[in-house]
């Protein structure tokens, strides 16, 4: 163990110096036996914060969006529903995308050299399979985000309830204290919350790459069909 260790939304910490056996946002917890994998999971520690940053930044482009006046000239001359969820989400997800990856990037090396783990072209790619997992998590909260701001048209309602649903309710009590997913919380795996606890903490002996990769695309596909569907039924 280390001083100055950080563990978030967590609640199984007895295993939380070996990577892998603990979910959550987890930082300074050194593994020795695996230091490039520490660094990894030390960089995500802040993804939390990109939680209400990625619903914020997809909202607010929304909002905006809707109350522009351009915006409404190019939907007069025929924007389509899909067009413009779509590109709002494509625009909000390089954005966050981006900015996540940078600072992720940054801090990972930061890390690394650090704990003195070697930085060759496999921790790299370790590195960048791991970060892309939670991009992909990201993009799905950006969707989402989407399709309820366009079902409510309430910039209000769609932060502070995506917010408090994503990060905290469904994430807090969803967990018994061994880190075991709760018989009546299923619902819960229908958020991207739950599955970024695993991929941030490098627990995909717990929840598969493949099963965390599948919901991103599969909550994305739905998201915007549902986003599209609303832009449509309110228009204006």
């Amino acid at each position: 163990m280390t001083t100055g260790d950080n563990i978030f939304l967590s609640q199984d910490i007895a295993n939380a110096y070996v990577v892998g056996n603990v979910i959550g946002y987890v930082a300074n917890c050194i593994d020795p036996h695996d230091l490039i994998g520490t660094a990894i999971r030390n960089s995500f520690f802040l993804t939390f914060l990109w939680v209400p940053l990625a619903v914020a930044c997809a909202v607010g482009m929304a909002s905006s969006n809707y109350r522009s006046k351009s915006y409404c000239v190019s939907r007069a001359r025929g924007l389509t529903a899909a067009r413009g969820v779509v590109s709002e989400f494509l625009a909000c997800s390089l954005v966050v995308g981006s900015g996540y990856a940078v600072m992720c990037a940054v801090s990972f090396l930061a890390a690394a050299t650090r704990y003195g783990a070697v930085i060759d072209g496999a921790a790299l790619m370790r590195f960048a399979g791991c970060s892309l997992i939670n991009v992909f998590l990201l993009m799905s909260v950006v969707a989402q985000s989407l399709a309820l701001y366009h079902v409510t048209r309430n910039p209000f309602v769609s932060v502070v309830g995506i917010t408090v649903l994503f990060l905290y309710a469904s994430t807090i009590s969803w967990f018994d204290k061994g880190g075991r997913p709760l018989a009546n919380a299923d619902w819960v795996m229908l958020t991207p919350a739950p599955y970024l606890l695993f991929s941030c903490a490098l627990a995909f002996g717990r929840l598969s790459i493949s099963s965390i990769v599948v919901y991103a695309v599969e909550s994305v596909f739905v998201a915007l069909i549902v986003g599209v569907a609303a832009f449509k039924i309110r228009g204006k």
